[in-house]
């Protein structure tokens, strides 16, 4: 059975006043417990966190647990005890006694408390991708994931996709290159090609964005047109046809159950279908043309 704290404290590796303190070369992080996206920023912000405690600053003290080897490991504090092993390193002897309250909770609470406090730092997404995935691959449904997080159910499942995108993918939205959602949507769209889609995308480019995926706005003459023939069609529909797809909606109809429509009303929908898809292929056409002429002047110039 593990050491508890009452045990640490008779053995002098823990010191009790109003807060709890023990040695710095006693404190462990686990490996992996933490998501960190950038290791590099992690230190840049740690440097800066000691600068600031070398110039009299203060901080609140950091959470402990003893894990089943009866080590101490950080639940919250690990850029505090990175930047107080910079000032040790410093020769300010001070910071090799640290401050901790200990937590204690399984490793469920103790995810959830790293999704509470981030020692003001925003998670970025890629890091709640690699949060919200560690959740669901303990069994937990997005539904149960957000409730524990305190995010909504499409909130989770999104960055659940971002998480489910390969290392070039997640690459390019750690560079800037691309955005998460657009990252996200593509994953949604194209699956296991989404690399390969984006890679198309951004060739020649520094950036993608939203209407690379997605193309550029309809006219607003072929929107208005799409509105008023899915709302004739709503309209349209025979009340038992309502009446089929409101039991399909509730999960009541039987396999297989088929739903009449008019053909004029199918007729109506397929005819604006028909203008969205030539609007789509004529802004397509339009942009290869664009590249095609730039790709003409950048060999001119050489």
């Amino acid at each position: 059975m593990a050491t508890n704290f009452k045990q640490l404290r008779k053995d002098g590796v823990v010191k009790h006043a109003d807060i709890r303190s023990t040695e710095l070369k006693n404190i462990h992080v686990e490996a992996g417990f933490n998501v960190i996206e950038d290791a590099a920023l992690f230190l840049v912000q740690a440097e800066a966190l000691a600068d600031f405690l070398a110039n009299g600053g203060d901080v609140p003290p950091i959470e402990l647990r003893i894990g089943e080897d009866d080590l101490m490991y950080v639940v919250d504090g690990e850029k505090r005890v990175t930047a107080y092993r910079i000032l040790v390193e410093r020769g300010i002897s001070q910071y090799e006694w640290v401050k901790f309250t200990p937590f204690d909770g399984d490793e469920m609470k103790r995810k959830d408390r790293l999704s509470e406090t981030r020692e003001g730092r925003l998670f970025t997404p890629i890091e709640l991708s690699k949060l919200y995935q560690w959740y669901a691959d303990k069994g937990l449904n997005s539904r149960e994931i957000g409730e524990r997080v305190k995010r909504s159910r499409g909130h989770v499942e999104q960055h659940l996709l971002l998480s489910k995108a390969s290392d070039p993918i997640k690459e390019m939205v750690i560079s800037g290159a691309l955005k998460a959602g657009v990252a996200i949507e593509a994953v949604r769209q194209h699956g296991e090609q989404a690399e390969e889609v984006l890679t198309k995308k951004i060739s020649g480019k520094k950036k993608i964005s939203a209407s690379d995926m997605t193309g550029k706005p309809l006219a607003i003459e072929i929107v208005n047109a799409m509105e008023q023939a899915l709302a004739g069609f709503v309209r349209g529909l025979p009340e038992k046809a309502h009446e089929d797809i409101a039991a399909h909606g509730s999960g009541t109809t039987k396999p297989g159950t088929l739903v009449t429509i008019p053909a004029a009303l199918l007729a109506t929908l397929l005819k604006v279908q028909g203008d969205v898809y030539e609007a789509r292929l004529e802004q397509q056409h339009r942009a290869t043309r664009k590249a095609n002429k730039a790709k003409q002047m950048s060999i001119d110039e050489e």
